[in-house]
C-alpha cells in the first residue's frame, strides 16, 4: 500500500488540474479515477475516417482564459465554430429559416424575452461570485426554481418556452430542478446569459483540435504513473471521524441486540502490521468485531487464507461484510 501527500478523486479536467499544481508544489499525488479512461465530461469519439467528435463538453470562448492558457502550455490549438448561413427553428411542427439575432420570433415575443433576459442580468449582477449565499434575498433565490420564476416573469408562452430551451442547452438540466440562486450565480460567473448562448463572441466561439479530450490525455501524459484508472474510491473519511462512526454503529448494534457491552474502537491507516496491531488491542476483548470489505476478483482464495491467519488467535470474532466504516477495510498486503 502506497502513501501519498495527497489524493485526487477523479480523472477529469479539475482533477487533473489540481494534481498537476500539487505535484508542481513538490507534493506527492495519486488520482483515483473510477472508469477506464481520463477527461471526465470531455469524450472524443473517432469515426472511421478519422473526423473526431465530441460528446461532452466541447467549446470555449471568452471569460475561460485559463482554459485558452492550459491548452496553449499543452499544445492544443483551437479554431473558430462554423457559424455561417441561415439558423433554423423548430416550432408548432413548423421549420422557421432565419438570419440575425431574432431566433425567427415574433416581435411581441422578442420584447418579452428582452425585458425577461435584463431583469435576470440585473439580478445575476448582484450575486457576489466569491459567496453567492450572501446575495440580497439568496434565501428566497435558493428556495425558488428557475421554472417557477419564468412563470412569473415571462407573459408569453413562447417566451417561456424558448427560455426553457435555452436553460436546458446551458446547463443539461431542466427549469424545474435548478435554483434561481445557482442559475443567476452561473450567469455572473459565464458574464450574461447572451454571451453564454452566444457562437461568435460567445462561449461557443472556438472548439479545440483534436477534440476537447485531448487536454485531458496530455495532462495526464505529464503526471505518469500518478494518474490511476479502474481505481473507485468508495469511501473517504478522516480517522477520528471513522473512529466516531464505528462507535455509534456498534453502539446502536449491541443496544439493539440487548447486549450490555463496553465499545472500544482502534483505527489505523498503516496496514503494514494489521496482524500485530490487531492481536494487539484484541487481548482484552471478549468479542472482536472485523470489518472487511469484499475481496477483489480472483484474490478470493488468498484472501480467505490471510483471514484465518488473522483470526487464529482472537477471541470470539463477528465479521461485518463490506464495513466501508470499520478498520479492517485492507487485509492483503499489496
Amino acid at each position: 500500500m502506497s502513501d501519498f501527500d495527497v489524493a485526487v478523486v477523479g480523472a477529469g479536467l479539475a482533477g487533473l488540474s489540481a494534481a498537476r499544481a500539487l505535484s508542481a508544489a513538490g507534493r506527492s499525488v495519486a488520482v483515483l479515477e473510477a472508469t477506464d479512461r481520463v477527461g471526465g465530461r470531455t469524450l472524443n469519439h473517432s469515426f472511421a475516417d478519422g473526423t473526431i467528435v465530441e460528446l461532452g463538453g466541447q467549446w470555449v470562448g471568452p471569460t475561460q482564459d485559463r482554459l485558452y492558457a492550459l491548452a496553449a502550455e499543452l499544445g492544443v490549438e483551437h479554431y473558430p465554430t462554423w457559424d455561417e448561413g441561415d439558423n433554423l427553428l423548430q416550432r408548432d411542427g413548423r421549420l422557421v429559416r432565419y438570419r440575425g439575432e431574432s431566433f425567427g420570433l415574433p416581435a411581441h415575443v422578442l420584447a418579452d424575452l428582452g425585458l425577461a433576459q435584463w431583469r435576470i442580468d440585473r439580478l445575476a449582477g448582484s450575486i457576489p461570485l466569491e459567496a453567492p449565499w450572501s446575495a440580497r434575498r439568496a434565501d428566497r433565490l435558493d428556495s425558488e426554481t428557475v421554472a417557477s420564476w419564468l412563470r412569473r416573469n415571462v407573459r408569453t408562452s413562447l417566451g417561456r418556452a424558448f427560455l426553457r430551451v435555452v436553460v436546458e442547452a446551458v446547463f443539461s438540466a431542466e427549469p424545474e430542478d435548478i435554483s434561481m440562486l445557482h442559475f443567476l450565480f452561473y450567469l455572473r460567473s459565464g458574464g450574461s446569459l447572451d454571451l453564454l448562448t452566444r457562437t461568435g463572441s460567445g462561449a461557443q466561439e472556438s472548439r479545440f483540435v483534436g477534440g476537447s479530450q485531448e487536454i485531458s490525455v496530455r495532462l495526464a501524459d505529464r503526471l505518469g504513473d500518478a494518474v490511476r484508472l479502474e481505481c473507485p474510491v468508495r469511501s473517504i473519511a478522516q480517522d477520528r471521524e471513522l473512529k466516531q462512526q464505528t462507535e455509534e454503529s456498534l453502539k446502536r448494534m449491541l443496544t439493539e441486540s440487548r447486549i450490555d457491552a463496553d465499545v472500544e474502537v482502534s483505527v489505523h491507516s498503516d496496514f503494514s502490521g494489521i496482524d500485530e496491531t490487531i492481536q494487539g488491542v484484541s487481548r482484552k476483548a471478549d468479542v472482536v468485531f472485523l470489518g472487511l470489505a469484499e475481496p477483489e476478483t480472483g484474490a478470493e482464495e488468498v484472501y480467505a487464507d490471510r483471514l484465518n491467519s488473522l483470526m487464529g488467535n482472537l477471541p470470539t470474532v463477528i465479521l461485518v461484510r463490506h464495513a466501508g466504516r470499520f478498520a479492517g477495510k485492507l487485509l492483503l498486503e499489496e
